[in-house]
């Protein structure tokens, strides 16, 4: 947290109060210590630092000091600065020595900033490359964001999604709109050396009407149907160096949205995964049937698919709450290797993926309120409706092997899970954690 006396402020006037403590104690007037029967809350030295109306940040010299006034109040001591800036004092958490030591110091703030236009702006993802770039994306309604760059300035007026990239200096070298007549999220990032691409996720509604979303594939199928009228999601990637739109597709179909993605640097590869209340068709080669999700296979030694199905209905689409989580493997030219399902017969999502280049192995997590086999030693992921839990690499152990949530209420109370599997998607490891 943070107090920030403002130009002409006197910052002396601050104090910090507690109550409830059986034993409070400013030591050496470096950090607070409450005692509470057997409890001891350490609140560690502030720091403070400046920052002018364009968002420049100045370092100060000194740290605030603390003394005991008593009664529960604690005096705050400050060096010299520009009374005609803002004063930023910061609490927050200490820093950990290389021992495990808690230090007596926060963490000073390189750069901070706002960053938005004059509506309603969220920050969703975050990512670097290897020479200290910082790339953000999210989702806006603003039309004037200061986006520099040479694609898709110009917002919709609808929640458009954007991409920004700030040099090591924290200057800004480009920031795009992807934005159509419709409504578009960003939710993550991911940057790879391969190509030096910077590969993106999300969401697109397109509210039953026909939107001008620009779908780029050069070299491989796009994955997408103008007859889509609801959620589907997005994925592509930019130049990393330029922001230029090098591949942009819809996949899947209503109600399906895009939450995560990774990409492997020395490969090009790249997974992505999500949620969907949508059934499947069968075809890596691009969607022919309206409103399903490519569900296929076409790598040789990689199980058909770990989707639930129930005489062909998705186990996990019994009413309008439930969801199914859903992964995709792709090659460098977003040629389908792998679409699949994952999750068992109630609401199931994936909120996370990570590709692991030195093993070649790829782990989901998410939540689950589906209920597994009984023995669980579902790798096979036949079409059940159960959740696949199983372990085929760590004799057998599981974190948790059984969903804590069994009441009929189970729909509301999910467990985390999370599952590891070759980059053929032959899952071997898969349990609860929660």
């Amino acid at each position: 947290s943070a107090s920030v006396p403002h130009p002409g402020a006197d910052p002396n006037d601050l104090a910090l109060h507690s109550d409830g403590q059986d034993i409070q104690d400013a030591v050496n007037g470096n950090e607070i210590e409450l005692y509470m029967g057997s409890k001891d809350i350490a609140i560690p030295q502030s720091i403070a630092y400046q920052a002018d109306q364009q968002g420049n940040i100045t370092p100060l010299l000194w740290s605030p000091t603390y003394s005991d006034q008593g009664n529960g109040d604690v005096k705050l001591h400050f060096g010299t600065y520009d009374p005609n800036q803002e004063l930023i004092i910061l609490f927050g958490k200490p820093e950990t020595e290389s021992n495990g030591a808690r230090s007596h110091a926060v963490v000073p703030p390189h750069y901070m900033s706002y960053f938005g236009g004059s509506g309603q702006d969220e920050i969703r993802a975050v990512t670097t490359d290897d020479v200290g770039n910082t790339y953000i994306a999210g989702m806006t309604f603003t039309v004037d964001l200061p986006l520099i760059g040479t694609f898709n300035q110009i917002g919709k007026l609808q929640e458009d999604g954007f991409i920004v990239r700030f040099n090591s200096n924290f200057v800004m070298d480009w920031g795009i709109y992807n934005a159509s007549q419709q409504r578009e999220w960003i939710n993550d990032l991911s940057w790879t050396s391969f190509d030096d691409r910077l590969y993106f996720v999300g969401t697109h509604d397109e509210f039953g009407l026909q939107s001008n979303l620009p779908t780029i594939n050069p070299s491989g199928p796009n994955y997408f149907s103008d007859l889509v009228t609801g959620k589907t999601a997005i994925f592509g990637y930019v130049e990393a160096q330029t922001g230029n739109l090098k591949l942009q597709t819809i996949l899947g179909s209503e109600l399906t949205s895009g939450t995560s993605i990774d990409a492997d640097p020395v490969t090009g590869e790249f997974v992505i995964a999500g949620n969907t209340r949508k059934l499947s068709g069968q075809n890596c080669s691009g969607i022919t049937q309206y409103n399903t999700l490519p569900i296929c296979n076409n790598t040789a030694g990689g199980t058909t698919s770990y989707f639930q199905q129930t005489n062909g209905v998705l186990a996990g689409v019994g009413n309008s709450n439930s969801e199914e989580g859903w992964f995709a493997i792709f090659n460098p030219n977003a040629s389908l290797r792998i679409c699949s399902f994952f999750g068992g017969g109630s609401h199931d999502a994936i909120l996370d993926v990570a590709m692991d280049p030195l093993n070649q192995r790829i782990y989901l997590v998410g939540t689950t309120s589906s209920e597994a086999p009984s023995p669980t030693d579902y790798c096979s992921a036949a079409n059940t409706g159960s959740f696949p839990l199983c372990n085929s690499i760590g004799n057998g152990a599981f974190f948790r092997p059984e969903l804590n949530a069994v009441s009929p209420m189970s729909s509301l109370m999910p467990d985390g899970f999370v599952a590891g599997m070759s980059y053929n998607a032959e899952l071997d490891w898969c349990t609860y954690l929660g």
